[in-house]
């Protein structure tokens, strides 16, 4: 993974938006804690990678437990560099050049209303929706 990223073209790097590899994780590890805060379970997140990875990699690059504040660092590329990214990436099948790609796996433009993103909408973006489907 982490070979793959090094050889990826010089302008390969952080999507802009939330980060693919957020969208693969919500796929498995959603949690919604209330109407309008969605993330991911860290606590099942944690336990896979010691699964998958062992304790001493896993404790070595996320530490003694996964903080809550992790999946919004993921989500927003906050971590400065990719081991994390790509130890995700790699337990859960997603090829780096989705992870590190250049283009963004989910466009919000074209992808019907998410769970996670549930904004009450203003009056003027009613009906901007509105005069968009010709209501």
């Amino acid at each position: 993974m982490l070979y793959s990223y090094l050889t990826l073209p010089i302008d390969a790097g952080p999507t802009q938006g939330y980060s693919n590899l957020f969208y693969g994780l919500e796929q498995e590890y959603q949690h919604i804690r209330n109407s309008r805060v969605i993330t991911l379970d860290t606590h099942k997140l944690y336990t896979d990678l010691k699964n998958y990875y062992g304790e001493k990699i896993t404790r070595g690059f996320f530490g003694k437990s996964m903080p809550q504040y992790v999946p919004m660092k993921l989500r927003n590329w906050e971590f400065t560099t990719p081991e994390r990214y790509a130890l995700l990436a790699a337990m859960i099948g997603q090829a780096p050049e989705i992870t590190f790609g250049e283009n963004q796996r989910i466009s919000h433009e074209t992808e019907p209303i998410r769970v996670r993103e549930i904004r009450f909408p203003t009056m003027r973006q009613k009906a901007a929706l509105m005069k968009a489907v010709n209501i």
